[in-house]
């Protein structure tokens, strides 16, 4: 019954552009009456913030606010439980986090890289002792990409 409910408010959205009192501009049809989406910068899309994406996150919250009177617990939502959004992010003690822990692999790969390069005697070739090396240097980078991504993923 909660799932049909928000289903209808999302579709009633998405053509008035509108979750009860509020409206989204970005969600009114184009003169020439074009879809919504053509309307929207591509980084909204990217971010999945336009007019789907809001009138998902204002029935989330209209629906918690009800749960809430109700003495419900919270549920989540298209897989994310119900966070107010704060500087546009859904997530921000994780995306935090996430930054943080790309800041901390970022400082061991480059302790890693001076270390090696800098501080311990290298060969005649200019390479060094250590012959893991290059497995270190993939192992820190795939590291730090997937902390990026946490961190983005976290921001939607």
């Amino acid at each position: 019954m909660l799932v049909l409910a928000m289903l209808i408010q999302i579709t009633e959205c998405e053509i008035s552009g509108c979750v009860g009192q509020l409206c989204f501009p970005q969600c009114n049809s184009s003169s020439d009456g074009g879809p919504w989406y053509i309307q929207e910068p591509l980084y909204l899309q990217w971010k999945k913030w336009g007019c789907q994406g809001d009138c998902r996150y204002q029935c989330m919250v209209n629906r918690e606010t009800e749960r809430e009177t109700l003495g419900q617990a919270p549920v989540k939502y298209h897989g994310k439980w119900p966070f107010k959004r704060v500087l546009g992010i859904q997530e921000p003690a994780s995306v935090a986090f996430s930054v943080l822990n790309l800041a901390m692999h970022f400082h061991g790969w480059l302790s890693f890289f001076i270390m090696i390069y800098y501080k311990l005697p290298l060969k005649q070739d200019r390479t060094a002792y250590y012959e893991y090396v290059g497995l270190w240097h993939i192992y820190g980078l795939l590291s730090m990409n997937s902390w990026f991504w946490s961190a983005v993923f976290h921001s939607r």
